[in-house]
């Protein structure tokens, strides 16, 4: 199936556009993948010992920002944000949280495949975000 950009297409009516857009989001929303992301992500805001490993982590790389856009960190300004990114990543809430915002990126990668199998639209392509990259 030859897929097309969105400047090809002739796209519905507003109206009916929204209405099927709500009604998938909705659904999306349902899924166990998504139910599971929001669970983690709770689950994570509400652990204090995962917020404070969270927040020692933003805060030296605050701290260090310029220095590490310069690329001019010593060894053991490098070896303080090592050690604090090991403590946030071994927290379970964190670990549970990455799983399942991976689990939710598979299936929207998932739903693109169809969409774009669907409506022979290259749906990836046409959900970049702009700039010179894509």
């Amino acid at each position: 199936m030859k897929t097309e950009t969105i400047n090809e297409l002739s796209v519905t009516s507003k109206s009916v556009l929204m209405h099927t857009t709500r009604r998938f989001a909705k659904v999306l929303t349902e899924t166990p993948e998504f139910l599971a992301f929001e669970q983690s992500y709770q689950a994570f805001r509400q652990d204090q010992k995962a917020q404070t490993a969270y927040n020692a982590l933003q805060n030296k790389q605050q701290a260090l920002r310029m220095m590490m856009m310069l690329n001019s960190l010593d060894e053991k300004e490098r070896q303080e944000l090592k050690d604090l990114e090991s403590q946030f990543y071994q927290e379970e809430t964190v670990q549970n949280y990455i799983q399942a915002q991976e689990n939710l990126v598979e299936l929207c990668q998932d739903i693109g495949d169809v969409l774009t199998e669907a409506v022979g639209l290259d749906f990836g392509s046409s959900c970049r975000i702009g700039g010179c990259c894509g």
